[in-house]
């Protein structure tokens, strides 16, 4: 109980300003290092999204693609090959063959041949 007997109230306003300015310097120190943080955030999120396009943009589009299409389908329509009748697992409501490209080249081509030798896309 010593302790209280150095306690004067004449310092409690004194000891008040000084805890409100450290509180306040602390708001302000993790204030400042949030948004030091945040634009960090942004500008990694920037270089990330920068790197990506090289990526996709390094790539050439593939017209081949086409032409290997079309020669599988000349190729199967001659020996008579019946299309693929089960859909892709990637297969839903309102698709078409060409949102299959995305998932997997050989359900493009499979869907692709299918809607070619039966003038419809399979069912759902």
């Amino acid at each position: 109980m010593g302790s209280r007997s150095n306690w004067d109230p004449a310092n409690q306003g004194e000891i008040m300003a000084t805890q409100t300015i450290n509180s306040f310097r602390s708001i302000t120190l993790m204030a400042l290092s949030l948004l030091c943080s945040s634009v960090a955030l942004a500008d990694e999120q920037e270089d990330m999204q920068n790197r990506l396009n090289e990526m996709v943009m390094s790539q050439p589009f593939n017209v081949a693609d086409n032409a290997k299409l079309e020669a599988y389908i000349e190729e199967a329509t001659k020996q008579g090959t019946p299309p693929v009748s089960t859909p892709s697992k990637y297969w839903r409501k309102g698709y078409t063959c060409a949102d299959l490209r995305r998932y997997s080249w050989n359900d493009y081509r499979d869907c692709s041949y299918f809607h070619r030798y039966n003038g419809y896309y399979w069912p759902y």
